[in-house]
Protein backbone atom coordinates (compact mmCIF):
# COMPACT_ATOMS: atom_id res chain seq x y z
CA UNK A 1 0.00 0.00 0.00
CA UNK A 2 1.16 3.35 -1.03
CA UNK A 3 0.28 6.54 0.80
CA UNK A 4 -1.15 9.43 -0.57
CA UNK A 5 2.09 11.42 0.05
CA UNK A 6 4.33 8.60 -1.50
CA UNK A 7 1.87 8.03 -4.61
CA UNK A 8 2.17 11.53 -5.89
CA UNK A 9 6.20 11.16 -4.83
CA UNK A 10 6.17 8.00 -6.96
CA UNK A 11 4.60 9.71 -10.12
CA UNK A 12 7.22 12.63 -9.99
CA UNK A 13 10.09 9.69 -9.55
CA UNK A 14 8.83 7.92 -12.89
CA UNK A 15 8.99 11.06 -14.68
CA UNK A 16 12.25 11.39 -13.66
CA UNK A 17 13.29 7.82 -14.32
CA UNK A 18 11.66 7.86 -17.44
CA UNK A 19 14.21 11.16 -18.43
CA UNK A 20 17.32 9.48 -17.30
CA UNK A 21 16.62 6.47 -18.94
CA UNK A 22 15.83 4.36 -15.68
CA UNK A 23 13.03 2.71 -13.95
CA UNK A 24 12.93 -0.66 -14.59
CA UNK A 25 11.25 -2.84 -11.93
CA UNK A 26 12.64 -6.47 -13.49
CA UNK A 27 16.28 -7.16 -11.66
CA UNK A 28 18.65 -10.17 -11.65
CA UNK A 29 19.24 -12.10 -8.45
CA UNK A 30 22.75 -10.49 -7.04
CA UNK A 31 23.96 -13.92 -4.80
CA UNK A 32 23.13 -11.66 -1.80
CA UNK A 33 19.43 -12.58 -1.61
CA UNK A 34 17.35 -11.09 1.32
CA UNK A 35 15.20 -14.24 2.19
CA UNK A 36 18.48 -14.99 4.85
CA UNK A 37 20.50 -13.44 6.98
CA UNK A 38 24.04 -12.74 5.65
CA UNK A 39 26.88 -12.38 7.70
CA UNK A 40 30.32 -9.73 7.06
CA UNK A 41 29.21 -6.51 8.21
CA UNK A 42 31.68 -4.79 10.27
CA UNK A 43 29.94 -4.42 13.48
CA UNK A 44 32.66 -2.51 15.62
CA UNK A 45 33.19 0.35 16.77
CA UNK A 46 32.87 4.02 14.50
CA UNK A 47 36.06 4.91 12.91
CA UNK A 48 34.67 7.92 11.78
CA UNK A 49 35.80 11.39 13.34
CA UNK A 50 33.62 13.51 12.52
CA UNK A 51 30.02 13.96 11.99
CA UNK A 52 28.47 12.70 8.60
CA UNK A 53 25.14 13.52 6.62
CA UNK A 54 23.46 10.85 4.61
CA UNK A 55 21.50 11.04 1.64
CA UNK A 56 19.75 8.97 -0.57
CA UNK A 57 18.86 8.52 -4.23
CA UNK A 58 17.69 5.81 -6.34
CA UNK A 59 20.70 3.00 -5.35
CA UNK A 60 23.32 4.90 -3.79
CA UNK A 61 23.81 6.37 -0.52
CA UNK A 62 26.17 9.32 -0.36
CA UNK A 63 28.30 10.55 2.70
CA UNK A 64 28.87 14.38 3.01
CA UNK A 65 30.32 16.64 6.26
CA UNK A 66 27.49 17.27 8.82
CA UNK A 67 28.94 21.26 8.26
CA UNK A 68 27.92 20.75 4.37
CA UNK A 69 27.46 23.93 2.77
CA UNK A 70 26.68 25.31 -0.34
CA UNK A 71 28.01 22.99 -3.33
CA UNK A 72 29.27 20.16 -1.26
CA UNK A 73 31.09 16.80 -2.67
CA UNK A 74 30.32 13.60 -1.03
CA UNK A 75 33.42 12.08 0.49
CA UNK A 76 32.33 8.41 0.08
CA UNK A 77 29.40 6.16 -1.85
CA UNK A 78 27.29 3.11 -1.09
CA UNK A 79 26.00 0.97 -3.13
CA UNK A 80 24.64 -2.27 -1.25
CA UNK A 81 23.32 -3.95 -4.61
CA UNK A 82 25.27 -2.99 -7.69
CA UNK A 83 23.37 -5.70 -9.59
CA UNK A 84 19.97 -5.15 -8.79
CA UNK A 85 19.58 -1.81 -8.64
CA UNK A 86 17.32 -1.91 -5.39
CA UNK A 87 14.98 1.36 -4.85
CA UNK A 88 15.76 3.16 -1.51
CA UNK A 89 13.48 3.97 0.62
CA UNK A 90 15.08 4.98 4.14
CA UNK A 91 17.96 5.42 5.86
CA UNK A 92 18.95 5.19 8.77
CA UNK A 93 22.30 5.16 11.37
CA UNK A 94 23.14 2.81 14.29
CA UNK A 95 24.92 3.89 17.67
CA UNK A 96 28.10 2.28 16.62
CA UNK A 97 28.08 4.33 13.03
CA UNK A 98 26.90 1.61 11.14
CA UNK A 99 24.75 2.23 8.43
CA UNK A 100 20.99 1.04 7.70
CA UNK A 101 20.32 1.33 4.11
CA UNK A 102 16.21 0.12 3.35
CA UNK A 103 15.67 -1.06 -0.25
CA UNK A 104 12.18 -2.57 -2.57
CA UNK A 105 13.79 -4.91 -5.22
CA UNK A 106 11.93 -7.09 -7.10
CA UNK A 107 12.46 -10.70 -8.56
CA UNK A 108 10.73 -13.52 -10.23
CA UNK A 109 8.18 -13.46 -7.39
CA UNK A 110 7.24 -9.87 -6.73
CA UNK A 111 8.31 -7.14 -4.86
CA UNK A 112 10.49 -7.46 -1.84
CA UNK A 113 11.90 -5.24 0.93
CA UNK A 114 15.45 -5.47 2.67
CA UNK A 115 17.83 -3.49 5.07
CA UNK A 116 21.61 -3.87 4.52
CA UNK A 117 23.86 -2.64 7.52
CA UNK A 118 27.22 -1.55 6.36
CA UNK A 119 30.31 -0.78 7.72
CA UNK A 120 30.37 2.71 9.37
CA UNK A 121 33.11 3.54 6.93
CA UNK A 122 31.78 2.03 3.82
CA UNK A 123 32.75 2.95 0.70
CA UNK A 124 31.74 1.30 -2.56
CA UNK A 125 29.72 -1.70 -2.56
CA UNK A 126 31.55 -3.62 0.76
CA UNK A 127 30.37 -6.98 2.37
CA UNK A 128 26.89 -6.32 4.61
CA UNK A 129 24.65 -8.00 6.73
CA UNK A 130 21.09 -7.96 4.42
CA UNK A 131 18.29 -8.58 6.89
CA UNK A 132 15.37 -9.77 4.75
CA UNK A 133 11.66 -7.68 6.36
CA UNK A 134 9.24 -10.25 4.81
CA UNK A 135 9.25 -13.92 3.28
CA UNK A 136 5.81 -12.35 1.93
CA UNK A 137 6.09 -10.97 -1.76
CA UNK A 138 4.68 -7.87 -2.39
CA UNK A 139 5.94 -6.40 0.65
CA UNK A 140 7.44 -2.64 0.83
CA UNK A 141 9.70 -0.84 2.69
CA UNK A 142 8.65 1.84 4.43
CA UNK A 143 11.47 3.30 7.01
CA UNK A 144 13.91 2.60 9.13
CA UNK A 145 15.47 4.28 12.66
CA UNK A 146 17.91 3.55 15.28
CA UNK A 147 16.87 1.64 18.54
CA UNK A 148 17.23 1.17 21.82
CA UNK A 149 18.60 -2.10 21.76
CA UNK A 150 21.87 -0.89 19.47
CA UNK A 151 20.59 -1.81 16.04
CA UNK A 152 17.55 -0.65 14.51
CA UNK A 153 13.80 -0.55 13.99
CA UNK A 154 11.94 -1.29 10.50
CA UNK A 155 8.53 -0.64 9.24
CA UNK A 156 7.21 -2.29 6.19
CA UNK A 157 3.59 -3.15 4.67
CA UNK A 158 2.47 -6.34 3.08
CA UNK A 159 -0.65 -6.81 1.08
CA UNK A 160 -1.98 -7.63 4.72
CA UNK A 161 -0.62 -5.83 7.32
CA UNK A 162 1.71 -3.43 8.33
CA UNK A 163 4.62 -3.99 11.06
CA UNK A 164 7.30 -2.50 13.52
CA UNK A 165 10.46 -5.23 13.24
CA UNK A 166 13.36 -4.61 15.89
CA UNK A 167 17.08 -5.73 15.72
CA UNK A 168 19.81 -5.72 18.29
CA UNK A 169 23.01 -4.49 17.44
CA UNK A 170 24.42 -7.45 15.46
CA UNK A 171 22.26 -6.76 12.91
CA UNK A 172 20.41 -9.85 12.81
CA UNK A 173 18.67 -10.58 15.79
CA UNK A 174 15.34 -10.23 15.84
CA UNK A 175 13.95 -8.26 19.36
CA UNK A 176 10.27 -8.24 19.03
CA UNK A 177 7.51 -7.51 16.51
CA UNK A 178 5.21 -4.62 16.52
CA UNK A 179 2.08 -5.81 13.85
CA UNK A 180 -0.32 -2.89 13.71
CA UNK A 181 -2.78 -3.94 11.74
CA UNK A 182 -4.65 -4.88 9.73
CA UNK A 183 -7.39 -3.37 11.21
CA UNK A 184 -5.57 -1.31 13.47
CA UNK A 185 -3.17 1.31 12.10
CA UNK A 186 -1.32 1.78 8.81
CA UNK A 187 1.59 3.33 9.47
CA UNK A 188 3.74 5.25 6.42
CA UNK A 189 6.73 6.76 8.17
CA UNK A 190 9.02 5.60 11.42
CA UNK A 191 10.99 7.64 13.12
CA UNK A 192 12.42 7.05 16.39
CA UNK A 193 13.66 9.11 19.91
CA UNK A 194 17.21 8.21 22.20
CA UNK A 195 14.86 5.89 24.24
CA UNK A 196 13.97 3.98 21.34
CA UNK A 197 10.11 4.57 21.50
CA UNK A 198 8.73 4.23 17.85
CA UNK A 199 6.72 7.31 16.32
CA UNK A 200 4.46 6.20 13.40
CA UNK A 201 2.33 8.83 11.29
CA UNK A 202 -1.15 7.38 8.84
CA UNK A 203 -2.07 9.31 6.13
CA UNK A 204 -5.05 10.80 8.53
CA UNK A 205 -2.07 12.60 10.13
CA UNK A 206 -2.29 10.61 13.16
CA UNK A 207 0.43 10.26 15.13
CA UNK A 208 1.50 7.04 17.65
CA UNK A 209 3.82 6.20 19.85
CA UNK A 210 5.17 2.98 21.49
CA UNK A 211 7.64 1.61 23.80
CA UNK A 212 10.75 -0.41 22.07
CA UNK A 213 9.26 -3.75 23.90
CA UNK A 214 5.57 -2.83 22.88
CA UNK A 215 4.04 -5.84 20.24
CA UNK A 216 0.08 -4.82 20.16
CA UNK A 217 -1.60 -2.09 17.79
CA UNK A 218 -3.12 -1.05 20.87
CA UNK A 219 -0.33 -0.65 23.24
CA UNK A 220 0.34 3.04 22.76
CA UNK A 221 2.00 5.52 24.65
CA UNK A 222 0.54 8.56 23.05
CA UNK A 223 -2.42 9.04 20.00
CA UNK A 224 -2.92 12.40 18.87
CA UNK A 225 -3.94 13.88 15.61
CA UNK A 226 -3.07 17.10 13.62
CA UNK A 227 -5.56 19.37 12.10
CA UNK A 228 -3.96 19.50 8.59
CA UNK A 229 -5.82 18.10 5.78
CA UNK A 230 -2.35 15.60 5.06
CA UNK A 231 -0.50 15.12 7.97
CA UNK A 232 1.26 12.15 6.50
CA UNK A 233 4.96 12.82 6.58
CA UNK A 234 7.87 13.09 6.55
CA UNK A 235 8.32 12.27 10.13
CA UNK A 236 11.36 13.35 12.67
CA UNK A 237 11.85 13.24 16.04
CA UNK A 238 14.42 15.66 17.96
CA UNK A 239 16.63 14.50 21.08
CA UNK A 240 13.87 16.58 23.20
CA UNK A 241 11.35 14.39 21.82
CA UNK A 242 9.96 17.55 19.82
CA UNK A 243 7.97 15.34 16.39
CA UNK A 244 8.52 17.38 12.95
CA UNK A 245 5.62 16.34 10.70
CA UNK A 246 5.43 17.79 7.21
CA UNK A 247 1.48 18.75 6.58
CA UNK A 248 -0.24 19.92 3.48
CA UNK A 249 -3.75 21.83 2.38
CA UNK A 250 -5.77 19.29 -0.52
CA UNK A 251 -4.34 18.93 -3.69
CA UNK A 252 -0.77 18.19 -4.74
CA UNK A 253 2.18 18.54 -2.66
CA UNK A 254 3.20 23.04 -2.96
CA UNK A 255 3.19 25.27 0.00
CA UNK A 256 3.70 22.40 2.63
CA UNK A 257 4.68 23.06 5.98
CA UNK A 258 6.83 21.38 8.99
CA UNK A 259 4.58 21.21 12.33
CA UNK A 260 6.94 21.41 15.42
CA UNK A 261 4.56 19.19 17.69
CA UNK A 262 5.66 19.86 21.82
CA UNK A 263 3.19 17.34 23.14
CA UNK A 264 1.37 14.78 21.88
CA UNK A 265 -0.78 13.58 24.18
CA UNK A 266 -2.24 9.90 25.08
CA UNK A 267 -5.50 10.94 23.34
CA UNK A 268 -6.56 14.14 21.74
CA UNK A 269 -5.01 16.67 19.27
CA UNK A 270 -1.09 17.72 19.49
CA UNK A 271 0.46 20.56 20.14
CA UNK A 272 1.63 22.48 17.77
CA UNK A 273 4.46 24.74 19.12
CA UNK A 274 6.29 26.31 15.84
CA UNK A 275 5.30 25.84 11.97
CA UNK A 276 8.44 26.31 9.23
CA UNK A 277 7.45 27.32 6.00
CA UNK A 278 5.50 27.47 3.65
CA UNK A 279 7.57 25.71 1.19
CA UNK A 280 5.95 26.95 -2.35
CA UNK A 281 8.18 25.40 -5.05
CA UNK A 282 9.35 22.70 -3.32
CA UNK A 283 8.18 19.48 -1.56
CA UNK A 284 9.66 17.83 1.24
CA UNK A 285 10.79 13.68 1.12
CA UNK A 286 13.09 13.32 4.05
CA UNK A 287 13.97 15.09 7.50
CA UNK A 288 16.66 14.05 9.69
CA UNK A 289 17.95 15.77 12.96
CA UNK A 290 20.86 15.86 14.47
CA UNK A 291 22.50 16.43 18.30
CA UNK A 292 22.09 19.70 18.33
CA UNK A 293 18.51 19.52 17.16
CA UNK A 294 19.04 21.11 13.37
CA UNK A 295 16.70 19.87 11.66
CA UNK A 296 17.80 18.80 7.77
CA UNK A 297 15.00 18.86 5.37
CA UNK A 298 15.45 17.17 1.73
CA UNK A 299 13.36 19.79 -0.67
CA UNK A 300 12.57 18.81 -4.44
CA UNK A 301 11.23 20.81 -7.49
CA UNK A 302 7.62 20.36 -7.93
CA UNK A 303 8.39 20.33 -11.47
CA UNK A 304 11.20 17.45 -10.97
CA UNK A 305 13.52 19.40 -13.06
CA UNK A 306 15.91 21.52 -10.93
CA UNK A 307 18.68 19.20 -8.57
CA UNK A 308 17.67 18.48 -4.73
CA UNK A 309 18.97 20.68 -2.26
CA UNK A 310 18.98 20.13 1.59
CA UNK A 311 17.68 22.66 4.19
CA UNK A 312 19.06 23.13 7.17
CA UNK A 313 17.27 24.79 10.18
CA UNK A 314 18.20 25.40 13.72
CA UNK A 315 16.20 24.29 16.54
CA UNK A 316 13.54 27.66 17.27
CA UNK A 317 13.56 28.06 13.39
CA UNK A 318 9.56 29.41 12.96
CA UNK A 319 7.47 30.83 10.18
CA UNK A 320 9.37 31.08 6.50
CA UNK A 321 12.97 31.70 7.73
CA UNK A 322 15.65 31.61 5.15
CA UNK A 323 17.60 28.08 6.80
CA UNK A 324 21.07 28.58 8.25
CA UNK A 325 22.37 26.19 5.29
CA UNK A 326 21.85 25.41 2.22
CA UNK A 327 23.25 22.00 0.85
CA UNK A 328 24.02 21.60 -2.93
CA UNK A 329 24.77 17.91 -2.69
CA UNK A 330 26.91 16.62 -5.29
CA UNK A 331 26.57 14.25 -7.23
CA UNK A 332 23.17 15.78 -7.65
CA UNK A 333 19.69 14.18 -7.95
CA UNK A 334 16.21 15.26 -8.50
CA UNK A 335 14.70 12.75 -5.60
CA UNK A 336 15.92 12.52 -1.99
CA UNK A 337 15.14 9.18 -0.71
CA UNK A 338 16.25 9.19 2.58
CA UNK A 339 18.54 11.54 4.79
CA UNK A 340 20.72 10.53 8.44
CA UNK A 341 22.84 12.04 10.54
CA UNK A 342 25.75 10.48 12.43
CA UNK A 343 27.77 11.70 15.53
CA UNK A 344 30.87 10.41 16.97
CA UNK A 345 30.53 9.77 20.66
CA UNK A 346 32.28 13.15 22.90
CA UNK A 347 35.85 11.90 23.46
CA UNK A 348 35.50 12.01 27.68
CA UNK A 349 38.54 14.71 28.84
CA UNK A 350 41.32 13.25 30.68
CA UNK A 351 41.49 13.11 34.39
CA UNK A 352 43.88 15.09 36.13
CA UNK A 353 46.73 13.52 37.08
CA UNK A 354 46.95 13.32 40.79
CA UNK A 355 49.91 15.64 42.49
CA UNK A 356 52.37 13.60 44.78
CA UNK A 357 52.30 13.57 47.99
CA UNK A 358 54.50 15.92 49.41
CA UNK A 359 57.66 14.04 50.96
CA UNK A 360 57.18 13.97 55.07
Amino acid sequence: MMSRTRGVFAALSIAILAGCGGGAHSVPSDGRTAATLQGGAQKTTSTLKDGTLYYATRSTVYALPLNAKGNAAATRSITPHPEQQGITTAVATNADGTLDVQQNYFDDTGEHCRVDVEPADANGSPASTTVACDATPGTQGDGVARNGFGGFDILYNTPNSFIVKRFATDGAALQNTLTLGPPGFAGLYLATDRGGRDYLVNSGGEIRQYRRHATSVDNTLEDCTVSAFYGDGPLAVASDKAIYLVVRTEGDLANSTIQAITSCPASGPATVSRTIGPFPTTYISAMAVDNAGRLYVGLNAIDGASPSTIAVFDATANGAPAPQRTISPNPGTNFIRGLATYEPPATPAPSPTPSPAPTP
